[in-house]
């Protein structure tokens, strides 16, 4: 029996890319773009 994943499990991915498929899709992408989504997800800290 094949071992699942949770990128299989829980969103049917059957391929995972590797760090540098990723690292070359969202290198063009300008910073500003992913900015707003990544502070809602890691919002900054009250120090």
């Amino acid at each position: 029996m094949k071992c699942k994943n949770n990128a299989d499990s829980l969103f049917k991915v059957e391929k995972i890319p590797s760090d540098n498929q990723i690292r070359n899709l969202l290198d063009p992408v300008p910073a500003a773009t992913i900015y707003p989504v990544y502070q809602k997800i890691y919002p900054p800290s009250r120090t």
